[in-house]
């Protein structure tokens, strides 16, 4: 029996409140990692302690009452795959990121499995159906996000599943703001070169260009055929809250979230 999700939770934002599903992402509260990784450092591949990562994954598996062999990790490299994932998958990169599956977005059709992707400062979206049992997760960074991995994830989830875009709903997570992603003259030339509507992304503020990941993977999902009124953004910036949420780019050297779906 599952507890509905407490959503001033300390150790997850809640992504979404639905009955169905458990989606979010991990805080940095309630684990045993050391500085810089404290405390809930989720990723091994960061050069934290593996036990303290163990026990972090133990920690989270108690705390939302789903076993670490029901869930699917991901080994991912700032691609643009989205790979469909069975119950054969399951406990793949639970125990060692290499395990992982290779990609950068996971989806499933099956209840009873956790998809889950590693982030600090990039952007997790978070995809499900309304009534039929398909959810997905999308780890947009910098790169992977110019490279549309949004886009071709909902185009090759509604080519493979049969459903219409329309009817999707997607939730954008905690990430880094644009006002902490700022781009020089050269990268911003180089950006509307290869993409004149990249514009639409790039704010010039007081003389300095910034680059809003968030909103460039809104529009992707847009163009993909979501409704603007099914997407729903967290506005949750990692790099101003250190107490929250890590931040490569403000620490350089720190732990990684787990954003995650599971269809009960």
């Amino acid at each position: 029996m599952y507890n509905e999700p407490n959503m001033n939770d300390q150790l997850i934002w809640y992504a979404v409140n639905d009955s169905r599903l458990l989606a979010g992402t991990t805080k940095r509260h309630g684990g045993t990692s050391l500085p810089p990784f404290d405390s809930l450092n989720m990723a091994y591949h960061t050069g934290d302690d593996v036990e303290s990562v163990r026990k972090n994954r133990q920690n989270f598996s108690r705390h939302i009452q789903v076993d670490l062999n029901k869930m699917i990790l991901t080994n991912q490299s700032h691609s643009t795959v989205l790979k469909k994932v069975t119950s054969k998958d399951a406990g793949k990169g639970s125990k060692a990121y290499e395990e992982g599956v290779v990609a950068d977005a996971l989806y499933t059709t099956q209840s009873n499995l956790l998809l889950g992707v590693f982030h600090a400062d990039c952007v997790p979206v978070f995809i499900y159906h309304p009534s039929l049992p398909l959810i997905a997760i999308i780890h947009a960074g910098t790169i992977g996000s110019l490279k549309g991995i949004t886009k071709i994830s909902i185009d090759q989830l509604v080519k493979e599943t049969n459903i219409q875009p329309a009817q999707l709903i997607a939730h954008l997570g905690p990430s880094i703001d644009f006002a902490h992603h700022p781009i020089t003259e050269h990268r911003k030339a180089e950006l509307l070169k290869a993409d004149p509507n990249h514009g639409a992304i790039i704010k010039t503020i007081g003389g300095t260009s910034y680059l809003d990941i968030p909103l460039l993977n809104y529009m992707q999902l847009v163009d993909a055929g979501l409704k603007p009124n099914h997407i729903h953004v967290s506005n949750l910036d990692t790099f101003s809250n250190p107490t929250d949420y890590f931040s490569f780019d403000r620490d350089q050297k720190t732990g990684r979230h787990v954003s995650f779906i599971y269809l009960k």
